[in-house]
């Protein structure tokens, strides 16, 4: 109740999951399995967990939405995509975008692509929003979102407690089975009674400092690096930045020696030697990926 109450929507339409990389599974699995023939439009922006998921489902029904420089995504390119896709046949599109970027931190115009998905009556969009619930209030009343996916541990909960909000009448057949319906298994109750007392303790007001705390950082920082996506559609707390000549890793282990704690990427894939495909997407080489570092700043 407390958090259908937070996002504006029915407490029957929330899922509980242990985390966004689950709530993305079980939305994009359980609606492939539900449509099996469903087109999936998407970008080369997504988090790991969507961008490998995609990579076993069959390529010739796969599209992916081209973006700018800055990070944006192109939407005329995606409308035009979308009556493509319609006009052929009736068969599901499942359309689903990352709100804000998790690397680069770039915000997409996510009501301008719910109205363009709304327009047709067969695609459904989701969309990963672990990034942004932090910082940004969403009312899923007033923005036709059919599914939505993000981690407790993202505003203060617990890790290992996720969410799904699937809209009422949207159906997804289940990937994990047990006696619980959609999702197998006993629900971790205490998980979930932290992420609502974690949802009430957010406070949307501090976003605003927390932006000016990072325009400062990257003014201090604009005549060493590049950065990397907008800076006018960024969150809050997010500075990616490209130091050219340096390698990403030994910056982050210099910095470390003075008690700043930075990444070379997400958090997710921050052990992995390939380059990151959201940077390769923005036309950044792999020397440049590799000279990358990325802050977060937090609210103390």
């Amino acid at each position: 109740d407390i958090i259908a109450k937070c996002l504006n929507c029915n407490p029957y339409e929330l899922y509980y999951t242990s985390g966004a990389t689950m709530s993305n599974n079980l939305a994009i699995q359980g609606f492939i399995k539900a449509n099996p023939k469903c087109r999936v439009v998407t970008s080369m922006l997504e988090h790991d967990d969507i961008y490998l998921m995609l990579e076993n489902h069959p390529k010739e029904l796969v599209y992916q939405i081209p973006c700018d420089k800055n990070g944006m995504l192109d939407l005329v390119d995606l409308k035009m995509k979308l009556i493509d896709l319609t006009h052929k046949d009736t068969t599901p599109v499942l359309l689903s975008i990352q709100w804000a970027n998790n690397e680069m931190g770039v915000i997409q115009d996510m009501r301008s692509i719910s109205k363009i998905a709304d327009f047709f009556s067969n695609v459904y969009l989701h969309t990963d929003a672990t990034q942004y619930v932090p910082h940004y209030p969403i009312s899923l009343e007033d923005i036709k979102i059919d599914m939505l996916s993000w981690s407790a541990q993202k505003i203060g909960g617990l890790k290992g407690t996720g969410l799904l909000y699937i809209r009422s009448g949207v159906y997804i057949a289940p990937i994990i089975y047990g006696d619980q319906g959609l999702i197998g298994g006993t629900e971790n109750v205490p998980g979930i009674v932290c992420m609502a007392e974690a949802f009430k303790n957010i406070d949307y007001s501090s976003s605003s400092i927390l932006s000016a705390k990072r325009d400062y950082l990257y003014d201090k920082l604009k005549d060493c690096g590049t950065l990397v996506g907008s800076l006018e559609s960024r969150l809050p707390n997010n500075l990616n930045m490209i130091f050219d000549g340096v390698r990403g890793e030994e910056l982050q282990a210099l910095l470390s020696e003075f008690g700043i704690y930075v990444s070379t990427g997400s958090a997710c894939s921050s052990h992995t030697e390939i380059p990151s495909h959201t940077l390769t997407a923005l036309g950044y080489s792999k020397e440049q990926t590799e000279s990358t570092i990325r802050f977060s700043l937090g609210r103390s």
